[in-house]
């Protein structure tokens, strides 16, 4: 029986472990570009780079602030992209006008919102400060 290692206490959590099989950890923060009413959803992705799958799903929900941290567990190694997805609104859907969305290292004023602009995060091991911005919706 694989062993997943677990982060430390995070706002917002997508486990992948049943799906991708792997033991390792991604975290960081992520910058919203405004406060967030609490209770709004938040999604997680994460795509390889490789042949290693992909997963998303929901993590959790938002707090009164601008910034959030995350984990994804269960990774494998290899290279991931990672996304994040708030429903700012509310309306119970994601990526509508006035939501939030972006890639891993994209920063406030430089938000990555395509997919094949994304950082590649290579995991060998349990990776720490993957942090990012994300933009809104428009």
């Amino acid at each position: 029986m694989k062993v997943v290692e677990q982060p430390p206490s995070t706002n917002v959590k997508l486990d992948a472990s049943k799906f991708l099989g792997g033991t390792y950890y991604i975290t960081g923060t992520l910058t919203l570009p405004t406060t967030p009413t609490a209770g709004r959803g938040v999604q997680l992705n994460v795509v390889s780079t490789g042949a290693g799958g992909s997963y998303v799903g929901t993590a959790g929900t938002t707090t009164s602030s601008s910034t959030l941290t995350y984990a994804i567990v269960g990774l494998p190694a290899g290279g991931w992209k990672v996304q994040a997805r708030v429903d700012m609104t509310g309306d119970g859907v994601l990526g509508g006008v006035g939501d939030a969305e972006g890639w891993a290292r994209g920063t406030l004023g430089a938000e990555i919102v395509d997919q094949n602009d994304a950082d590649t995060i290579t995991v060998t091991a349990s990776t720490t400060g993957v942090d990012f911005a994300l933009a809104e919706v428009l």
